[in-house]
């Protein structure tokens, strides 16, 4: 009995009710010696969407690698998870397109950056029981980063119970 004829496919995992495919899929391969059935799991290759030039197809990421190795062209990720189809967006590009489109990218990212007034966050956690002069050398990094254009949030950690010292260290 040869290879081919003892590998078959359990087709009951593929009932799915849903537009999603199935991960993974089973094939169960016959023992020669005790005639069991084993079952395999065979992972199905994710497919992606592949814009080149005007035309959009669906395909495997391998095959999208050898269309672009064929065509002397880049493999470009787009969007990491459409919405609509669940797939990876892939362009094919030629390296001045590809150039073009990172310079336009650093450029927006530069403006960005310039009309941005804050630069980020900071988070400040204090206990409603800290020293006096721990909150004192907080209050001089708490300026430190205002300095620096950071929006700076301030956490006062207590009991409930206790609500008059949190409120001392608040004021």
């Amino acid at each position: 009995m040869d290879n081919a004829s003892r590998l078959t496919f359990c087709d009951c995992q593929q009932k799915y009710y849903s537009a999603k495919p199935p991960k993974l899929l089973l094939i169960t391969d016959i023992d020669p010696i005790t005639g069991e059935q084993k079952k395999k799991k065979a992972n199905i290759v994710p497919k992606v969407t592949l814009i080149s030039g005007d035309e959009l197809t669906v395909t495997t990421l391998e095959e999208a690698q050898k269309i672009s190795k064929r065509r002397n062209l880049k493999l470009v990720k787009i969007v990491d998870l459409d919405t609509k189809t669940q797939r990876p967006v892939y362009k094919l590009m030629t390296g001045s397109e590809y150039q073009a489109e990172d310079l336009k990218q650093r450029e927006q990212r530069k403006k960005e950056k310039q009309n941005s007034f804050i630069k980020g966050e900071k988070v400040l956690i204090l206990n409603q029981r800290i020293s006096e002069h721990d909150l004192q050398t907080d209050i001089k990094k708490i300026k430190k980063w205002i300095a620096k254009s950071y929006e700076v949030r301030v956490v006062i950690n207590g009991d409930s119970n206790s609500m008059q010292k949190a409120v001392s260290v608040y004021l």
